[in-house]
Formats: C-alpha cells, sequence, structure tokens
C-alpha cells in the first residue's frame, strides 16, 4: 500500500450513538442530556453536544447523574447550611487581619475548609458548581484588611487573582446560575460600595480630615478608617470585581443556551 492511499473505508467505523437510556453507579435509569444546555443527546455520534457545544462522554454522564442524586441528599443542604455562618465569620476575620504573617494563616485557614467543603460536597459541586463562589466574599474582605499592610499591591493581585480562578470554577460548571450570582450578588454590590467609599472618602480628604466615618474590626476592636485608606480601597475593590466580572463574558453562550432552554419549558 501506497504511504498516500487512504485506509480502506472498512477500518474506518463512525462513533456509536448515543443510547436512549444510561445507567448510573447504581444501575438507575436517566436519559443521556447535555450537562449545560440540557439537550437531548439521543443518537448523536459526536463527543460534543449539537446545541452548545460541551465536550462530553457516557462516563461522564453517569457521574453527573450521580451527582444529582447526591445532592437531593439532606446532608448536602445541611452542610450548606453550615458553611454560610463559616463565611460570615471569615469575612469578620479577613478585615481585621492587615500584616503578611497573618494574611498566609488566614489563607492556609481558608484553603483547609475549602477541601473540607470539597471533599464533603463533592459529588454535589458537580451538578451546583456554584458553590465555588462562597470563598470570594473572605478573600474580598481580606484584600481590604491587607490595604493597611506595608505593600499591599502584590498580596491584592494574589487574592484577585485567586478570586478569579473560582469565579472560573463555578462558571464551568453551573454558567447560568453562576453568572446571575456574580453580577447581581457580588459585581453589582461591591462596584456600589466601593463607589460610596470613595466618595465619602475622597470628600473627607478635600475637606482636610484624615478619618472617614466607617468603622473596620482590627485585632485591638473597632477603629476608624482613614481617608487614604479608604480611597485606595474603592479602587482595589471596584478592580477586583471588574476582574471577577470580566470572566462572565467568556462563558455567556453557554449560559444563554440554558436561558433559552429555561424560557422554552
Amino acid at each position: 500500500m501506497l504511504a498516500d492511499e487512504p485506509p480502506p473505508s472498512s477500518s474506518v467505523s463512525p462513533p456509536a450513538a448515543v443510547p436512549a437510556t444510561l445507567y448510573d453507579s447504581e444501575g438507575t435509569a436517566f436519559a443521556p442530556k447535555c450537562l449545560d444546555c440540557s439537550y437531548a443527546l439521543v443518537g448523536v455520534t459526536t463527543s460534543r453536544c449539537p446545541e452548545c457545544g460541551l465536550a462530553f462522554t457516557l462516563e461522564k454522564l453517569s457521574r453527573h447523574a450521580d451527582a444529582v442524586r447526591a445532592s437531593r441528599e439532606d446532608r448536602a443542604n445541611v452542610i450548606r447550611g453550615l458553611l454560610t455562618p463559616l463565611i460570615v465569620l471569615a469575612s469578620v476575620l479577613g478585615l481585621s487581619i492587615d500584616t503578611p504573617l497573618t494574611a498566609v494563616a488566614y489563607i492556609l485557614a481558608m484553603a483547609a475548609v475549602i477541601a473540607l467543603q470539597y471533599w464533603l460536597l463533592r459529588h454535589v459541586l458537580a451538578a451546583q458548581a456554584w458553590i465555588w463562589l462562597l470563598p470570594l466574599v473572605p478573600l474580598t474582605t481580606l484584600g481590604l484588611g491587607m490595604l493597611t499592610a506595608q505593600h499591599p499591591a502584590p498580596w491584592l493581585l494574589a487574592f484577585a487573582a485567586i478570586a478569579v480562578y473560582f469565579a472560573v470554577l463555578a462558571l464551568r460548571g453551573s454558567p447560568l446560575v453562576s453568572a446571575v450570582l456574580l453580577l447581581c450578588v457580588y459585581v453589582a454590590p461591591v462596584l456600589l460600595v466601593s463607589i460610596v467609599i470613595f466618595v465619602h472618602s475622597n470628600g473627607r480628604l478635600n475637606d482636610g480630615y484624615y478619618w472617614t466615618e466607617f468603622n473596620r474590626p482590627t485585632p485591638t476592636g473597632w477603629k476608624a478608617l482613614p481617608a487614604p485608606n479608604g480611597k485606595a480601597a474603592s479602587v482595589w475593590m471596584a478592580l477586583g470585581a471588574v476582574a471577577v466580572g470580566a470572566a462572565v463574558p467568556a462563558y455567556a453562550r453557554r449560559a444563554m443556551v440554558r436561558l433559552n432552554r429555561v424560557r422554552k419549558r
């Protein structure tokens, strides 16, 4: 056979079509649908959804079916309920941290909590990836607390990068829910608060005052926020919110496909 001669047609077989029924790890039957837009994949002979282009395998569909079943368990709801006070506590502690050493300790503690969250909710995260957005709140408050450090810029850039990473994790798994939460619950409020702090701090500086009327917790109690720090904090808050929000357009198409399917239902 010549080198440029095509192989016999009998040696090339098209991929098998997706069957009408698949089974999860416990043998429960389910209909194969796209993990992103819920398009019915029955008869599809490629490894990508014809509707939104999301890649899939039969094994991934089966794991997702396991995750959906696990997400209905009461244990998952209890764990998510316990995470709420932990996030609030972590956010308050983040505001009181203003040295690199305490920031490192805070990050290590957060990493331990996130690892525990992943281990407890690993089956649920596949179906409800928006849970990855929870660390954004303590990361934001930690950045505000670090504004009083001697060299805050490298730390703030690192926190922004970590926040974008969690935002992408959430958007990849739950594009529609995560995009709505990011824009309405995180980006818009943070931008609004940053504008209020900037206007107030800038006004106090223009009037010749050093302190603002905003207080922040510190290891020795609540203290007034200096106007220069408040002005810098507002700028960094806005930049961080924009950086996180910039991840949304990358998944806008997938989110719109899912939204259109929700409307059709």
